[in-house]
């Protein structure tokens, strides 16, 4: 994968006012992306009259409107944050979307102008659309853990079930209400211990049958290897949920698996507050949640994106 330059950055800090790229400062790996306010009030000011239905039912708009974000932050926007993307000693950052004009219908147009930057979202047959917007409260009745508020969403690549490989996620924290703990778990493979120990094992190689829950509306089931190269490095395909093992080998190898991933010392914690997003690399980087604290009038609205790059 091609390697964001250090010198690219460097311009972006001492000769472009409209965004800036730092260290995260809760993550060694992931960078954090900060656009200036002024430049979000004019992209939320000039895309108004753009309301979400035309979003889902008219696909150029979309592209418009990662269009006018990359004209108006200028400098090569949405290249700098492919190539961050693409880049295998980071492939993630965040950005926050608060401004004066912040609300849920503007976080949405942010997160779809981020997304048709760097390439095209996958439809999401879970929501129907392009994006899913989804709720995880107190009660859940649910088939999966993505709303299970009070179980961990293990450490998972997203898409495992999907026909089409999925090559980046992005997630955004649209709205909550009294909502404590409940932070995102990432883990890049890099950084796991044991990647060798699984990923050289005959069976990471193997195809495994792979199925969503009901929830997911994708029937047919996909096969495909655990562990698989791309552009020279190791990749991953896992979600505990999906896997349906042949035999008892497979099974006791996902097992081991699991446990390692969730006990890896490597895994960050990361806190996103509302209008924030975190877009990743779903090659090679795993996420998941942790619990919440319990609480009767919990509420948290997340979005989700998942695509592949086109550029």
């Amino acid at each position: 994968m091609e390697t964001i330059k250090q010198t690219q950055l460097q311009n972006h800090a001492q000769f472009n006012l409209n965004f800036k790229v730092d260290k995260h400062p809760q993550h060694k790996r992931l960078y954090l992306v900060t656009i200036c306010e002024e430049i979000l009030d004019e992209f939320f000011k000039e895309v108004e009259n753009i309301d979400l239905q035309r979003l889902k039912y008219v696909e150029f708009e979309r592209f418009y409107l990662a269009n006018r974000l990359n004209e108006l932050v200028g400098d090569d926007f949405a290249s700098v944050m492919t190539n961050i993307l693409q880049d295998r000693k980071s492939g993630g950052f965040s950005l926050n979307g608060k401004s004066k004009f912040s609300s849920k219908t503007n976080f949405i147009k942010l997160s779809t102008a981020i997304t048709h930057c760097v390439g095209k979202p996958m439809f999401d047959a879970m929501t129907g659309d392009y994006y899913a917007e989804f709720a995880v409260e107190h009660s859940d009745y649910s088939d999966t853990y993505l709303r299970s508020a009070y179980k961990s969403l293990h450490l998972h690549s997203d898409g495992a079930y999907e026909a089409d490989t999925v090559d980046w996620l992005l997630m955004m924290k649209l709205d909550e209400q009294n909502a404590v703990d409940g932070n995102s778990k990432l883990l890049h493979i890099d950084d796991w211990k044991e990647q060798k120990v699984f990923s050289e094992n005959p069976i990471g190689r193997e195809k495994v049958k792979r199925q969503g829950a009901k929830s997911k509306n994708v029937d047919t089931p996909q096969y495909r290897p655990t562990f698989f190269e791309h552009n020279g490095s190791t990749c991953i395909c896992f979600a505990e949920q999906n896997i349906k093992p042949k035999n008892m080998e497979q099974a006791i190898y996902f097992k081991n698996l699991f446990n390692s991933l969730e006990h890896s010392e490597a895994c960050v914690s990361l806190h996103l507050p509302i209008g924030e997003l975190v877009m990743l690399n779903n090659l090679f980087w795993l996420h998941g949640r942790e619990p919440f604290k319990k609480n009767e009038k919990l509420k948290r609205i997340l979005l989700r994106q998942r695509g592949r790059f086109i550029y």
